[in-house]
């Protein structure tokens, strides 16, 4: 009887997304320096060529791992009334992953992984909140939403001292209202964020 040697094919989709996610778990626990490419393949549990081969370069995986991390669907989708309280229960969802932030936070010490994120940040976050809000100054309320949104993740997702203070806080409730008072253009709300000048 002839053995039959079974070649096992690599499922291409698969290993990139592996990939994809090793790389977003180390870039925002490790940051952008301080990861290396065969850390990422040894995570995902792939040869060291893999990430290259798909990817090209540390950075291109920096920035594909961004866009995969990206979940803005969810939070434009709907209606802007109840932004705010979506925001803050995504952020306190323990169980749905938001590593952007802290790749982002985390790739300020490199020139090149900050060009990346600041650009990603802009065509990827901004504008798209940007255009969702629409006037008046959307582009400046959409960064004063990412600012926000970023501290509260950072501190809810990596630096937070007592899990239980997250929902009961106060923090939590005034992050939902001075989100929804930026989406809604509330004037003194754009004043004390946005820095404007108050009408003549």
């Amino acid at each position: 009887m002839n053995e039959v040697s079974v070649i096992k094919r690599r499922n291409a989709p698969e290993t990139k997304l592996k990939i994809l996610v090793a790389a977003q778990q180390l870039f925002a626990e490790k940051g952008y320096a301080k990861t290396g490419l065969r850390d990422i393949a040894k995570l995902a549990g792939v040869t060291s060529a893999l990430p290259v081969r798909y990817f090209n370069t540390k950075a291109g995986i920096f920035e594909a791992a961004l866009a995969h991390a990206l979940e803005l669907g969810f939070l434009l989708s709907n209606e802007k009334k109840d932004f705010g309280k979506r925001l803050v229960e995504t952020v306190l969802d323990k169980g749905r992953p938001i590593t952007v932030p802290a790749m982002i936070a985390l790739s300020i010490g490199d020139e090149e992984s900050a060009a990346i994120s600041s650009r990603f940040a802009k065509h990827n976050i901004i504008q798209p909140i940007a255009q969702w809000l629409g006037p008046p100054r959307a582009t400046a309320r959409a960064s004063a939403i990412l600012m926000l949104s970023t501290a509260f993740i950072i501190y809810n997702r990596h630096i937070i001292i007592d899990d239980s203070l997250s929902k009961s806080s106060g923090v939590a409730k005034w992050l939902e209202n001075s989100a929804q008072m930026i989406v809604d253009g509330d004037e003194e709300m754009m004043k004390l964020f946005l820095r404007l000048r108050p009408p003549k």
